[in-house]
């Protein structure tokens, strides 16, 4: 084949499987570093290559794909929601906030009312 320096992943498409690589790789390590993610989940890169070779074995069409194939998933956003029942039958909600001050005695948090009776 004359081919001196041989087939490598380095040198297909001038490399552009390894570009692929670290651009996934900046993506994996922006995700480990997400104080919103877990941070003992493992991550995972794939990198995929296809040969589709031709009826006379000489040709071969050949894809290359590389993906986060596993990152941490983001934590879900947690909160508390409190709930009561005012004199006219109206159920309130607010979320609680450590630093409130009142829950249901007229302070400055908004009541969502959710529906009007019982």
């Amino acid at each position: 084949m004359g081919n001196k320096e041989g087939l490598s992943l380095a040198n297909i498409k001038n490399g552009a499987a390894i570009e692929a690589f670290d651009l996934v790789l900046q993506d994996v390590l922006i995700n480990i570093q997400d104080p919103n993610t877990e941070a003992k989940d493992e991550r995972e890169i794939t990198l995929r290559v296809k040969f589709k070779p031709d009826e006379d074995r000489f040709l071969s069409a050949t894809g290359i794909e590389c993906w986060p194939s596993k990152v941490a998933k983001r934590r879900p956003i947690l909160t508390q929601i409190a709930m009561d029942v005012d004199r006219d039958g109206v159920i309130e909600a607010k979320e609680i906030i450590p630093t409130q001050q009142s829950l249901f005695d007229g302070g400055t948090e908004k009541v969502h009312p959710i529906r009007k009776e019982l």
